[in-house]
This record gives structure tokens, sequence and C-alpha cells, in this order.
């Protein structure tokens, strides 16, 4: 049921610099992992991405950019959820059973088990290329302000964000085959062997602004002033699909 290695890989790159009036900062990173399972295995895909940018308009005025990015592609084996497979594993599934017949064919049920399917089915599932699930997962957010600087005291400061978030799922399942006797293949009945396709997109989308002035002064070098005030905006739309067929 389980590979003896765990394959995995980590990719990062990072880039930083400017002059006296533009400085920027650049970084990405790629990481890929397999599961392990021996049958269908598990595979899982990262990517991270952030840039930075900040520059000075003139002596008064400066924008800055803040970007990232994040992307998780999750594929697996088995029926909706990989957490099925881990706790099917103790369900009529000894250690003694062997995973394929003599004829090749998976061993999905036997009088060993009190005639009850192995694993509750899951294994006739994971030899079975027809299911597969697909979790994918894209972050993105980017904040963007301006500093305004008229006074030595007073300092302004501006700033929009924008965030997006979308989840889609997909979810494959087909009839598992298996055999008791040579030469025959039988069908798997029940809920977890239905020929079917179900998908699943979350969408979240974020807004906010931000404006804001602080003006500190010192009088007499003993008095130390400081007042703030701003405005504040942000609201979050959100919309899930599902569709099963």
């Amino acid at each position: 049921l389980f590979k003896d290695t765990h394959p995995t890989q980590q990719h990062s790159l990072s880039l930083s610099g400017g002059s006296e009036h533009v400085r920027y900062f650049i970084s990405g990173a790629y990481n890929y992992e397999e599961g392990v399972f021996r049958k269908n295995t598990d595979k899982l895909n990262k990517i991270n991405f952030r840039a930075k940018f900040d520059f000075d308009i003139n002596k008064y005025m400066r924008l800055s950019n803040n970007t990232s990015y994040y992307r998780s592609s999750y594929f697996y084996p088995g029926r909706s959820s990989v957490n099925q497979i881990f706790s099917l594993m103790t369900v009529h599934a000894l250690a003694s059973y062997p995973a394929y017949n003599p004829d090749g064919t998976a061993l999905a049920m036997t009088h060993f088990a009190d005639n009850n399917y192995i694993m509750d089915g899951m294994w006739a599932v994971l030899v079975n290329d027809g299911h597969k699930n697909q979790d994918i997962n894209d972050n993105l957010f980017n904040t963007t302000e301006l500093t305004i600087k008229p006074l030595k005291q007073l300092e302004i400061k501006a700033n929009f964000t924008y965030g997006l978030n979308l989840e889609r799922d997909q979810n494959r399942s087909v009839k598992a085959y298996y055999s008791k006797y040579p030469g025959e293949l039988i069908a798997s009945t029940g809920n977890r062997f239905v020929n079917r396709l179900q998908e699943i997109t979350k969408t979240q989308e974020y807004y906010a602004t931000n404006v804001f002035a602080t003006y500190t002064d010192t009088f007499n070098e003993k008095h130390n002033v400081k007042l703030m005030g701003g405005f504040n905006w942000e609201t979050k739309h959100i919309k899930d699909l599902a569709a099963i067929g």
C-alpha cells in the first residue's frame, strides 16, 4: 500500500537592490512533493511569489507596491477525501491479505473478511485510475500605497488592497472492478463506486482602502504631540458554485 521513498523538491530564488530613490525585492519558490501511496500516489505542487517596489516620486511623495501570489495543486486518489484512505486502512484490511490476485486483478472481497470489502472497497478504488481528485487553490494579494509628506511634522498615507482567493475542487469516481474467481470480473456496488463527477468552485474577493494622516511635533524640547486621523473601508464578496453529474 505504501512506498519506501518520499520524493520532494524545493527551489527558491530572491533578488533585491535599488538606488537612492528606488528599492525592490523579488522572491519566488517552487515545491513538489509525492505522497506515500504505492499506486496512484498523491502529488502536491506549490508556487510562492512576492514582489515589493518602493520609489520616491519627489522629495514629498513616495509610492510603494507589495504583491504576493500563492498557488497549490494537490492530486490524490480515492473518493472525495484523502483522509478516507487512512481511516479505512483499519477496516477489514489485515496485513496478511495480498494486494492482488494471482491473475493480477485487485483483491476486494474475501471470505476471510466475512465477505466484506477490504478497506470497505477502498483498495479497489486505489488501483483504479478512474478515481482521481484535484484541489487547486490560488491566492493573490496586492497593496499599493502613496505616502505624502508636505511638512516635516505631517505624513499622509493612502493605500488600496485587493485580494483574491480561488478554490477549485474536482472529484471523479467510476465503477471499480475486482475478481473472486479467475477470469471473472465483478463491478463493485455502493456509493463509493458511482460513476460521478463533482466540481466545486469557491471565490472570495477582498477590497480595502485606508487614508490617514499623522502629525507629530515637539514643543520647547519637552512636550511631544502626536495626532492621527483617518478613514477605512473594506468589503468582501463570496461566491460558491457546485455541480454534480
